[in-house]
C-alpha cells in the first residue's frame, strides 16, 4: 500500500495547511484575513443557494425564486470584489488591524439581506396561501360585521 495521501481542498484543509507553513505570530496576518473572507463568502453562498432551493421546490414558489437568484448573481460578486478590494487595498499591514471590522460588517451586512430574503419568502407564502384560501376576515373584524361593529344599531 502506498502511503501518498490526497491532499485535502477544502478551506478549512488549506487553513490548516497554510498556517502550518506560516512562522509563528502573535498578530494579525493578511492571509488569515484573507481565508477568513474565503470562508464568509462561501457560507453566504452556501446559504443563499440552499434559500433559493428551498424557496423553488419546498415552497413551490419559483417566481420568488428566480428573483431572488438573479438578485445573489449580482450581489454575491459585488460583495466580494469589496472584500478582496479591502484585503489587497493595504497590503504592506499598514491598516490591518481595520480589515477585521471591514470583514465583520460585510458579514453583519450579509446576514441582514438573508434575513430580508427569507422575510420575503415569508411574505410570499403568506400571500400565496390567503389566495388559495380565499380571504376570509376575522369574525369580529369591521369587514365581517359590514362595517357596523362598534355602532349601536336600532332593533
Amino acid at each position: 500500500m502506498s502511503s501518498h495521501r490526497r491532499p485535502s481542498w477544502t478551506p478549512m484543509a488549506r487553513r490548516r495547511r497554510t498556517n502550518s507553513l506560516l512562522p509563528v505570530r502573535g498578530g494579525l496576518v493578511l492571509m488569515d484575513l484573507f481565508e477568513t473572507c474565503c470562508q464568509a463568502l462561501a457560507f453566504f453562498a452556501l446559504l443563499l443557494n440552499v434559500l433559493v432551493l428551498t424557496a423553488s421546490h419546498q415552497y413551490h414558489e419559483p417566481e420568488l425564486a428566480s428573483n431572488l437568484d438573479e438578485q445573489f448573481a449580482l450581489k454575491l460578486p459585488a460583495v466580494a470584489l469589496r472584500l478582496f478590494g479591502a484585503c489587497f487595498y493595504k497590503r504592506d499591514g499598514g491598516d490591518l488591524s481595520r480589515l477585521p471590522i471591514i470583514i465583520d460588517c460585510m458579514c453583519v451586512g450579509c446576514a441582514i439581506y438573508v434575513i430580508c430574503c427569507i422575510w420575503r419568502l415569508r411574505v410570499a407564502l403568506a400571500e400565496h396561501r390567503r389566495q388559495k384560501e380565499g380571504w376570509k376576515p376575522q369574525s369580529g373584524s369591521p369587514v365581517a360585521a359590514g362595517g357596523r361593529e362598534g355602532r349601536e344599531t336600532d332593533a
